[in-house]
């Protein structure tokens, strides 16, 4: 395959640019496909991860790209800050200057970001500790697995949501108090595996099997950053504080609600026996099970419709039959359709299409008074929330 030369790409990446900077909206976007440019081009040159099992690959590689994050947030920060110094006149940076304006970006700069990253270093640590293959020298040299600042962000953010008691309650416990409801109606159920793609960072896995001890649960999730931080909860016994709104800029009522953080006592969670983590494509898993006497459990919570075919799905789980003697499938989530879908479905639509596919309904409920948060601030000036399209269904 073409390879280009670091050197080449950065020459274009300056011009290409200085072309676009006046339009941020591009130049962001722009800088997020370059950054994964760049880790296509140079991964295939590194050579410190070669000897890993491949559970210590994707750790190694998912911590090389986590440890860049305040070196881009910062980066991100200063953009901000910089576009006023460069684009405004000196009038209007005196008017800033007498609020204090630029202030806010050396507070960002100083304290969360800088507590963010304390705290991804105090995962990355504990993992690591339990790794002693892995070395932390290696991955703050290597240079060759680099992340969009988003996806790093998202990561994090999805650790507040899923271990953070406050959201935890908001958001997260809502869900799991449907699907473990649904999993206890099931009658004579002696022998079972949950299965529960899409996991993100895990909590939902984590309560289902604490809650069926007797059971095997496979947490699957495609995302690297967020299954290294999943298994790095597990193994940390520290509070750690993460601010996930201070990289967004808009909808906020002052500096101290966009820089609050949020404290995760990860010590309270430690990995259940029964569960599973897996880091893969939901498509390609193959249960353990081969004797086809236990009920298959298919848990899907905002998941199904970031799917870009929701029909390869459907076929996924319908095609575990073949490894269970029936299985049940209990959806919880929105329609919020992403990802350039193929098929965008309503709940009546879904409801239809689970009925001619052969699956028998046992609960539906799509409730539009009824509202969940989504990673929402709570005292922000947005606030998203969705109704959730839930049902349980046998095949």
């Amino acid at each position: 395959m073409f390879k280009v030369s670091s050197d080449i790409l950065s020459v274009f990446i300056i011009i290409l640019l200085g072309f676009v900077s006046r339009n941020e909206r591009i130049k962001m976007r722009l800088v997020g496909f370059i950054e994964r440019l760049l880790s296509k081009n140079v991964q295939s040159n590194s050579t410190v991860d070669k000897n890993y099992s491949p559970n210590e690959r994707i750790l190694y590689q998912s911590f090389c790209k986590l440890y860049k994050y305040q070196y881009k947030a910062i980066q991100l920060n200063n953009m901000y800050r910089q576009r006023a110094i460069s684009e405004l006149s000196n009038k209007e940076k005196a008017l800033l200057q007498k609020i204090s304006y630029f202030e806010k970006f050396d507070i960002i700069d100083n304290v969360p970001i800088f507590e963010n990253e304390k705290s991804i270093t105090k995962l990355m640590s504990a993992e690591i500790n339990s790794h002693p293959e892995i070395d932390i020298e290696e991955i703050k040299d290597d240079s060759s697995y680099v992340a969009p600042l988003s996806s790093i962000t998202e990561s994090l953010n999805h650790l507040v949501r899923d271990y953070n008691a406050e959201y935890f309650h908001n958001e997260v416990k809502p869900l799991v108090d449907y699907i473990t409801r649904e999993i206890s109606s099931v009658s004579n159920l002696a022998e079972a595996d949950i299965i529960v793609p899409g996991s993100g960072a895990g909590r939902i896995a984590y309560e289902i099997s604490n809650k069926t001890p007797k059971f095997k649960v496979y947490s699957i999730e495609l995302n690297s950053l967020m299954y290294a931080l999943n298994s790095a909860i597990f193994k940390t016994e520290e509070v750690i504080k993460i601010s996930p709104y201070l990289l967004d800029f808009s909808n906020h009522l002052d500096l101290a609600e966009q820089t609050k953080s949020f404290e995760i006592h990860t010590k309270d969670f430690q990995k259940p026996e029964n569960l599973e983590l897996i880091c893969d494509n939901f498509l390609k898993f193959i249960p353990g099970n081969k004797g086809n006497d236990k009920t298959g459990i298919v848990v899907t919570a905002f998941f199904m419709d970031t799917a870009e075919n929701i029909l390869e799905y459907m076929e996924k789980i319908e095609s575990l039959k073949k490894y269970y003697k029936e299985i049940h499938w209990i959806n919880i989530g929105p329609l919020k359709y992403g990802t350039r879908p193929k098929v965008v479905l309503t709940s009546e639509e879904w409801t239809k299409l689970r009925k001619i596919r052969g699956w028998s309904d046992l609960h539906v409920d799509c409730n539009t008074k009824d509202e969940v948060g989504y990673l929402t601030n709570s005292n922000g000036l947005y606030k998203g929330r969705y109704s959730l399209l839930k049902f349980h269904a046998t095949y």
